[in-house]
């Protein structure tokens, strides 16, 4: 998607919020996923590149948390059942040169945030505040070769009551299937892995958004997105919640650089000063990465 595409896309999509909570802007000078990180790699960052990612089928384990892997609360086949992808070569990917879901297709997000003593409520409609591909996947659509997404994208009712000052509990917990989070765009976020426990981003066909939607039309993120407007510079800004109450924010870390599924804890996050609460706070939260498994890898606190 081209920057005038994408701000056309944020310009169309209406949101909607109410409650006590402000919800950061969509940046309409957002750039696709793959120009942004490109434009953002550093020192700690310079054996990666988004040309060359690892394939990381089957990567996750059931018994204890794992850094870079998925503590999974269930368990999948052995072997990945790959198909034949242009973009994949061995066992690396090239996320730049992905087929993406075509279309432009517009959509009224309605997100409510509000602090009730200690809890946070979320609820909404779970569609998302930026244009998206078309759903089903048209066979007319060069993504049908790879991928025949039959479903559709439909309101949802979507609630959730976490944590308003979340805790890091004693010891971390698995990752469900389906929705691990809820993003400021309005869509959900699903873990790492496809039903197959596949790496989801190589294998699924995503929009220029890099989401699309299951059985019951909820539209999903398995991976960071530049639609959900993270700032180009410093600390990337609040883009979400997980399910235990911990923040979701962008690749980016203190000094603004990008960071990598090695920078963080098993959990996919860390500690240091934020804004929370209005407050300036120590305090953990996890951050997307451009690698696997992209965002959480377990919850660090009781979700």
């Amino acid at each position: 998607m081209t920057l005038a595409a994408l701000r056309t896309a944020f310009l169309l999509a209406v949101p909607i919020l109410a409650g006590c909570e402000s919800m950061p802007a969509l940046d309409a000078d957002s750039t696709t996923v793959g120009d942004a990180a490109l434009a953002q790699l550093s020192s700690g960052a310079a054996t990666s590149s988004l040309a060359s990612l690892p394939v990381d089928d089957g990567r996750f384990t059931t018994g204890a948390p794992r850094k870079t892997w998925v503590y999974s609360c269930q368990s999948f086949p052995s072997g990945s059942g790959s198909q034949s992808l242009p973009w994949v070569s061995g066992q690396t990917w090239n996320s730049k040169e992905k087929v993406e879901v075509r279309g432009t297709v517009g959509w009224t997000r309605s997100l409510t945030i509000v602090r009730r003593g200690t809890q946070r409520a979320i609820s909404g409609n779970g569609l998302p505040g930026h244009q998206t591909g078309t759903f089903p996947i048209s066979p007319s659509d060069p993504a049908y070769a790879y991928d025949q997404n039959p479903n559709a994208i439909a309101l949802q009712s979507v609630s959730y009551s976490i944590p308003a000052n979340p805790a890091v509990a004693a010891a971390p917990s698995c990752l469900n299937m389906g929705p691990i989070g809820i993003m400021l765009t309005g869509a959900q976020l699903f873990n790492a892995f496809d039903a197959q426990g596949r790496d989801a981003a190589v294998h699924e066909l995503l929009d220029s958004c890099w989401g699309h939607p299951q059985q019951q039309g909820a539209y999903h993120y398995h991976t960071f997105s530049a639609c959900m407007g993270d700032s180009v510079t410093g600390h990337s800004k609040l883009l979400g919640y997980a399910l235990d109450g911990f923040g979701i924010y962008g690749p980016r870390g203190q000094d603004g650089t990008v960071l990598w599924s090695n920078d963080l804890d098993e959990c996919h996050g860390h500690a240091h000063v934020i804004a929370w609460n209005g407050k300036r706070v120590t305090m953990y939260h996890y951050h997307f990465t451009y690698d696997f498994p992209y965002s959480l890898g377990c919850y660090r606190g009781s979700p």
